[in-house]
């Protein structure tokens, strides 16, 4: 029997907890998800962080492992992370044809390669700010400034639903571009026990996680996440990867481990109970 199934039973008897209880919000799921990550997101020392934005939305969770050699070495030399996806597009097209072609990239072989106008790649990408950092324009071509390296080892999506796992799949399928495993988490009680979610989450190479929550009378929630369903492992290498990497590091070295949290028609929808790991104080 799983260690957590026997936790729980034991939480339940020692509290007389009730039957397992829905999640009032998505929120809800935010806490647990976070304390019990090793059981699904895998070992090591893991930063959680939230709504952060990709190249087709945002992502409610995401566990990641720095690079700190990277990262530090950024911070002492004062390099900008590339938080526009055009300039993500251009570095790792430049990066990826410097080996066979290091005579570089003309403006308009650029635009071709990222799929943009000529003037627009010029104007608003090779010229900004960032951009000068890691591009470099010699005899007419454009090269890498510097060699490029992620500042992220490793990154686990989550995508926390309580009960919609068509929409849940459907968000998280567009994770794997830049997550090297991607989860649907979904309110344990309202899981439907047909198992009609499983050929989808297979599909598109997603795991699933189930989290519980058992009410006591004293109203103390015991928790648990169980992993359900082991996720297709990838290597993402694209752009997306690259610039949904990058926006991570902006936001922690901006001292935040949330992007701003959306309003759900006017209102922020916070947890119900308990803190909400988005909303508690960030990184000092």
């Amino acid at each position: 029997m799983p260690d957590t199934m026997v936790s729980d039973r034991a939480a339940c008897a020692s509290r007389r907890c009730a039957s397992p209880t829905p999640f009032a919000r998505e929120a809800d799921m935010l806490l647990p998800l976070v304390e019990g990550y090793k059981r699904y997101a895998g070992p090591g020392d893991l930063v959680a962080l939230y709504e952060v934005q990709t190249t087709r939305g945002v992502v409610d969770l995401v566990f990641v492992e720095f690079d700190f050699d990277v990262t530090s070495s950024r911070l002492l030399y004062e390099i900008d992370s590339i938080t526009d996806f055009s300039l993500a597009q251009v570095v790792h097209v430049l990066s990826s044809t410097s080996k066979n072609n290091p005579e570089g990239l003309t403006t308009g072989e650029l635009a071709a390669a990222v799929g943009l106008s000529r003037d627009h790649i010029r104007r608003a990408v090779l010229r900004s700010e960032s951009a000068r950092h890691w591009v470099a324009e010699v005899c007419g071509r454009w090269v890498m400034a510097r060699e490029y390296r992620s500042p992220i080892k490793k990154i686990v999506a989550v995508e926390a639903k309580r009960s919609d796992w068509r929409r849940a799949i459907s968000q998280a399928a567009s994770h794997v571009e830049f997550a090297d495993i991607t989860y649907v988490a979904m309110d344990a009680s309202r899981l439907p026990k047909n198992e009609n979610w499983r050929g989808p989450l297979i599909h598109a190479g997603l795991g699933l996680v189930a989290v519980s929550a058992l009410e006591a009378v004293d109203d103390r929630r015991s928790l648990s996440v169980r992993k359900v369903l082991k996720p297709r492992r990838s290597r993402p290498k694209g752009p997306s990867r690259l610039v949904v990497a990058e926006r991570i590091v902006d936001l922690v070295q901006n001292g935040s481990k949330s992007g701003p949290v959306a309003p759900v028609f006017g209102e922020v929808l916070t947890s119900s109970w308990g803190d909400d790991p988005r909303l508690t104080p960030d990184f000092q």
